[in-house]
């Protein structure tokens, strides 16, 4: 703690011990980390609301949901 200091979150905290025990490799590592992390939870979500919205209403395609919900994802991001 003393020689870091305090953080309010955990991700100054990831990315200091990253940093600290790999130097700039493990920032690398743990963006790639994160990155997949987050890529894996949104296809999940996109195509479990096609699947869903697709069961709702079967006269818009599966395909065309999906496609819908990346490009919402994407505008909104």
């Amino acid at each position: 703690v003393e020689r870091f200091g305090l953080f309010e979150t955990g991700a100054p905290v990831l990315s200091v011990s990253a940093n600290y025990l790999f130097g700039e490799f493990g920032q690398i590592i743990l963006a790639i980390i994160v990155l997949l992390a987050c890529l894996s939870t949104s296809i999940g979500l996109i195509t479990s609301c096609g699947t869903y919205f697709h069961k709702l209403t079967p006269k818009i395609s599966y395909k065309l949901y999906v496609v819908i919900f990346s490009l919402a994802a994407f505008g909104l991001s």
